[in-house]
């Protein structure tokens, strides 16, 4: 079979020079049968285990550029959908059928393969991961899903990716994170380490409050995990969780008092509050010219 203009176009110069004379004359028309071969871009669908929830825009545009000029180098990954309807499921190249519809492609070279759902799941995923073109809360639900979905194991996971099995189990526990503190991983307002710091105060109310302290502050990882302490100590193992939240909200009020204090005694300074409204002052010393140095430096006896 030789290849025509539609084909010869959609594969683009670049790809059609790279194939062997024989692959090319080879191309199959059967749609259950695997292979390379040009697809309607039309007669394509999204894989429904795609981890990825959007694609930077300027990717796709400078990549649309290109296959305009070169035409589509690597062929995508399809999987027939064997329901007489002639379509197919996108398993990998997700960028490049996006950029070739919008270079105003009809047709892009493919290679068809079958594949149980859970294969599709973990091509999807590998790929992803591969790329690095996940954030860690995508990935942490592709985890999830291919655990409760498919069955398998921490450790089936990790062998996949090549990733060792803590790996996955931290990602996964993002998952347990509030909805809003998982919304500002995925933006990049706040590091995953910060949302795993943040986890480690078990309640909702506590964890959303110190999100905020966090976002208007501007607070490292190293700064976080001190708010963490400071709300923990307070609460202790035996007090409700509702404390903890109004712990924070004063702490944010009250942290230009202990910024203030550290900035004037060069110590670390912390603050602790009670039931009744009061609290303390700690400021932390190391030897007794410290402590004499913090005395002049409060009362400018310096």
């Amino acid at each position: 079979m030789s290849l025509d203009t539609n084909k010869n176009r959609s594969l683009g110069r670049g790809l059609a020079s790279l194939l062997p004379q024989n692959v090319a004359n080879d191309i199959v028309d059967d749609n259950n049968q695997e292979g390379f071969r040009y697809l309607e871009i039309k007669k394509i669908i999204p894989n429904p285990y795609q981890p990825r929830q959007s694609i930077p825009i300027a990717s796709i545009l400078e990549l649309s550029e290109s296959i305009k000029e070169k035409g589509v180098m690597v062929p995508i990954t399809v999987v027939p959908k064997n329901d007489g309807t002639d379509t197919y499921i996108l398993v990998a190249g997700e960028r490049r059928f996006s950029a070739a519809k919008l270079a105003g492609l009809d047709k892009i070279p493919a290679v068809v393969t079958q594949m149980t759902e859970s294969e599709m799941a973990e091509a999807a995923l590998i790929e992803n991961i591969h790329r690095k073109d996940l954030n860690p809360i995508e990935e942490a639900y592709a985890f999830l899903r291919l655990v409760h979905e498919f069955g398998m194991t921490t450790d089936d996971i990790a062998r996949k990716i090549s990733k060792n099995k803590t790996y996955v189990e931290s990602k996964i526990k993002l998952t347990e994170l509030p909805k809003i503190v998982q919304n500002s991983i995925a933006v990049g307002e706040i590091s995953e380490n910060h949302g795993k710091v943040l986890l480690t105060l078990n309640d909702e109310k506590a964890i959303i409050a110190a999100l905020k302290i966090v976002i208007r502050n501007n607070l490292s990882v190293r700064k976080t995990e001190e708010l963490v302490r400071e709300i923990k100590l307070e609460t202790g193992k035996q007090t409700k969780y509702l404390w903890s939240n109004k712990y924070a909200e004063w702490f944010e009020r009250y942290s230009y008092v202990k910024d203030g204090l550290s900035e004037i005694t060069g110590c670390e300074i912390k603050l602790k509050r009670n039931r009744r409204n009061g609290g303390a002052i700690l400021i932390h010393f190391n030897n007794d010219e410290e402590l004499d140095t913090i005395y002049r430096k409060l009362v400018r006896k310096e």
